[in-house]
């Protein structure tokens, strides 16, 4: 029941015991490590998965992209069209007036 009044015999027994912690925090980072190498694993896995979706979203989005420029260069083609024709039938109806002008002096 008499504890050691002993410096060296206290000193050697917190040596022990920051030994048997540091002994402890060792064997739960190797277990932490096994841990994380069948988690890295499983996380590669689900990386990949995803790597495979987004490959799949960026080949869907460039064939957006690319039918988008083509619905805009036809609607460009369409407007050109439509404003020729539309100059066509102004120019038509300048034509028909300017006749009907001539005729009626």
């Amino acid at each position: 029941m008499c504890e050691a009044t002993n410096p060296e015999e206290n000193e050697n027994k917190e040596n022990f015991n920051t030994d048997n912690e540091e002994e402890d925090l060792e064997l739960e980072e190797d277990e932490e490590e096994e841990l994380t190498a069948a988690e890295l694993l499983a996380l590669n896995h689900e990386l990949d998965a995803l790597n495979l979706a987004l490959d799949e979203m960026e080949s869907k989005r460039e064939s957006i992209h690319t039918q988008l420029l083509e619905l805009l260069e036809s609607n460009r083609d369409i407007r050109k069209e439509i404003q020729e024709q539309k100059e066509l039938s102004d120019s038509v109806k300048n034509i028909d007036l300017d006749s009907k002008e001539k005729e009626t002096e």
